[in-house]
């Protein structure tokens, strides 16, 4: 039947990542300057994690992805909502918005997907930092989709929804927008909790 595009799209995902985690213990190493000097002279080696470590991490997230997926695909139509969301999860840990959304769309044609799925791809988008997926999952939760009566109707938002929009914004260093999505935050009847306001408070300082 050929390549399994969601493992596929998986694995470019995985690799177009790695570098990020490599450079990101570089600056944990800058920043850390510890490898001062034994009382006996000698110098040591800063104890910090190290890049190698955060790779395999990513790895073996990877590859619980892909055994996830091969579930999700042996289940077929029987797949439910726990096998989603263990495949989301891990979607969401990774960064990896391709995966996150075919799988909700895969849902969308099996059952109406509950609001934890649309939080954990938020979750992926932000930490990919794509803002255009998360305002279009945001957008989408709030409308529902149009012209498939019941099971198209809006499935809400809450807080773990706008933690994730905040957090994305403040890894945008987009203050503005935090600001906004605050007001909207209230206008949703929505209150607000430390993370939400603390990611909104990183925004504007990172703007």
């Amino acid at each position: 039947t050929g390549a399994n595009p969601v493992r596929q799209a998986a694995a470019v995902a995985t690799s177009s990542t790695s570098s990020s985690f490599s450079s990101a213990g570089e600056r944990r190493r800058k920043s850390n300057p510890s490898s001062s000097s034994s009382a006996s002279g000698h110098s040591r080696a800063p104890i910090t994690p190290s890049a190698g470590k955060a790779k395999r991490s990513r790895a073996e997230r990877g590859r619980q992805l892909d055994n996830e997926l091969a579930r999700i695909n042996a289940a077929g139509s029987r797949a439910d909502f726990g096998l989603f969301q263990k495949a989301l999860r891990s979607c969401a840990k990774l960064g990896n918005v391709s995966v996150a959304m075919t799988l909700l769309r895969q849902m969308q044609q099996q059952f109406p997907p509950p609001r934890l799925a649309y939080n954990l791809v938020l979750e992926a988008a932000a930490r990919a930092q794509d803002r255009e997926v998360a305002l279009d999952v945001y957008k989408g939760m709030l409308r529902g989709r149009e012209g498939e009566g019941e099971e198209g109707a809006a499935v809400g938002v809450n807080v773990f929804t706008y933690g994730q929009l905040l957090s994305l914004y403040a890894n945008l260093a987009d203050g503005p927008a935090a600001l906004a999505l605050l007001g909207e935050m209230v206008a949703q009847g929505v209150a607000g909790n430390a993370f939400t306001y603390t990611s909104a408070i990183d925004a504007c300082e990172r703007a």
